[in-house]
């Protein structure tokens, strides 16, 4: 090989490794909370003051979109003494990586506030307890455990 043909492959095998480099010094795209932050519209809906108790057997368990932009996440509906309810649990990702599962049948007890999302009643848990676990959502102030990492920085 001749010294400008050694150069040339040089040049290319430089440009070729430098791209992947300047993408990685970016780090991964983080696109944050996607919706499920304490400081958007949604996290802003739970108000500690409006918190309730509720007892019942969930009829169903299933993935929502609370409002327009936001990831989906992880609803039940529970049938209690007087009426069924929606339960809002928390972003799919956090409650599907929790070691206590919630199932249709399961004999649940619910802390949370009730809210309104688009004119229908909604419960935002903040706990969920079934048999001697917990499922623990928000802190006593309403804020999410799962932006909990966000404090300490």
């Amino acid at each position: 090989m001749r010294a400008f043909e050694k150069i040339a492959f040089l040049s290319v095998l430089v440009a070729l490794l430098a791209v992947p480099a300047s993408a990685m010094a970016q780090g991964p795209r983080w696109r944050g909370p996607q919706g499920w932050g304490p400081g958007g519209a949604y996290g802003r809906l739970y108000d500690p003051a409006k918190a309730e108790k509720l007892a019942g057997q969930v009829l169903e368990v299933r993935k929502v979109t609370p409002m327009r932009g936001m990831s989906y996440g992880v609803a039940i509906v529970v049938r209690t003494a007087t009426d069924r309810v929606a339960v809002h649990l928390g972003p799919a990702w956090f409650v599907e990586n929790q070691e206590i599962r919630i199932a249709k049948g399961d004999s649940v007890e619910v802390d949370g506030s009730r809210v309104a999302i688009a004119g229908k009643p909604v419960v935002l848990a903040a706990s969920v307890r079934k048999g001697d676990s917990v499922l623990q959502l928000r802190d006593a102030a309403g804020i999410p455990v799962w932006a909990g990492w966000r404090r300490g920085r």
